[in-house]
């Protein structure tokens, strides 16, 4: 939930704090208090240091405090970010219907009883310190059926053995036993099933940057002693990130942009999922061959400060251009001679094809060398630290290669005489 984090990347005349995460924890509360639900439960990195623990921690008092007059108790597990903070914060409000499960890296569980009725079994297993490269999932004894359903929490990242944060397979969670699991870690929703398996990473409540597209808010889960039989989510959150594509294809003025770009806005805030967003920030990329390829570059400064303004009550906001636009050169032409030109050009068309293994070895160190020192600098440790900062990939580096071949071609063709007619 990052209780204590606001969002980044609103454009500057937008004042961010008012988007803290911390104003939609509130309203989850009373939207779980309105559905009259028997728990609440969170995955983890409520909370992302000691100075988010002393921003949020009023605020996510006045919620318990809510949910306790209800008598709707809250499950929760820490993840890399509040290992140390989440044990300080459940004995903090103690009184409160607030428990943690797996303190210290050891699964336990926990039974819910409305009414002195048991309805739920709830297993859950928290980070012991900020990085686990072991399967927590391998440490379950596997659940034995009964008549009750059985509710799995976890924070994870799937599908990557080497991770610091606590790696799964998700057929490891198959065969705890369990077939209804909430997951941490991912910002960004998502709701997998496989077979008779349900596992729903809820997300952040509030997205956080401009990588955590589309609705964000709480989810509604019904289970029965067969496992889950409904999933609703709630698009509580204000703020929503967006990325637009626009094609450059056919356009012949460079003002057609901002045009293309409000008739797709327009259309999207139409959609019922954008109901109540106070802001879209949006992430333009555009792409296609174009003749304009050279205003675009010229235009993109001045084009991202110009484009913000109000659509049927919603705010529009521009975090940033990305320009993927290639000029309209013939490839094929180009590489047919034997100077620099045509052999950045059949270069370019190894990469463009997706061939990258044609690409000569030496080329690809070196760039992804020089991305990976980038990558450490001492400027970026705070985001290598939090893990928003990823280590550059062979698939980042050959992008990197084909944007910079595409910029380094037409300017070597525009050094020709015969530049147009390579075209």
């Amino acid at each position: 939930m990052h209780l204590g984090r606001h969002p980044t990347g609103i454009p500057e005349t937008i004042d961010s704090r008012e988007y803290s995460p911390a104003e939609i924890w509130q309203e989850t509360v009373e939207k779980a208090i309105r559905e009259k639900v028997d728990l609440v439960v969170l995955t983890g990195d409520v909370l992302d240091d000691r100075s988010s623990y002393y921003e949020g921690f009023g605020d996510f008092e006045t919620g318990m405090k809510k949910l306790s007059s209800k008598g709707i108790p809250l499950y929760a597990i820490s993840g890399n970010h509040d290992f140390d903070l989440l044990p300080e914060l459940v004995d903090n409000l103690d009184g409160y219907g607030l428990r943690q499960l797996g303190t210290g890296g050891v699964w336990s569980s926990a039974t819910l009883e409305p009414d002195g009725k048991p309805v739920l079994r709830v297993f859950g297993w928290s980070y012991p310190r900020r990085h686990v490269k072991k399967n927590p999932a391998q440490l379950l004894d596997p659940v034995p059926k009964d008549d009750l359903p059985a509710l799995g929490l976890l924070h994870t990242e799937p599908g990557s053995k080497n991770s610091p944060y606590a790696p799964v397979d998700l057929t490891d969670l198959e065969k705890t036993g369990i077939n209804t699991w909430v997951l941490g870690h991912l910002h960004r929703p998502e709701l997998r099933k496989k077979g008779n398996i349900t596992y729903l990473y809820p997300g952040s409540l509030q997205p956080l940057d401009s990588s955590e597209t589309g609705v964000h808010g709480p989810w509604i889960l019904t289970l029965n002693e067969e496992g889950l039989t409904g999933t609703e989510q709630m698009p509580l959150s204000s703020l929503r990130y967006e990325r637009v594509t626009i094609e450059t294809d056919d356009m012949d003025d460079v003002n057609q942009i901002p045009t293309r770009f409000y008739e797709k806005i327009e259309a999207l805030v139409e959609e019922e999922s954008f109901s109540g967003l106070e802001i879209v920030v949006a992430t333009i990329e555009l792409t296609g061959r174009t003749t304009i390829f050279s205003e675009i570059k010229e235009e993109l400064p001045r084009m991202s400060r110009g484009l913000n303004r109000n659509v049927q009550g919603t705010d529009i906001g521009i975090y940033t251009i990305l320009n993927n636009t290639r000029p309209p050169i013939n490839l094929s032409r180009v590489a047919s001679g034997q100077n620099p030109a045509a052999v950045l050009a059949q270069l370019l068309i190894k990469l463009e094809s997706g061939d990258e293994a044609e690409i000569p070895e030496e080329l690809v160190d070196k760039t992804q060398s020089a991305l990976t020192e980038a990558y450490f600098a001492n400027a970026y440790s705070a985001l290598r630290a939090e893990g928003s900062q990823d280590r550059p990939e062979r698939e980042v580096t050959a992008e990197v290669l084909r944007r910079q071949g595409w910029r380094i071609l037409e300017n070597l063709l525009s050094q020709q005489e015969d530049f147009h007619g390579q075209k």
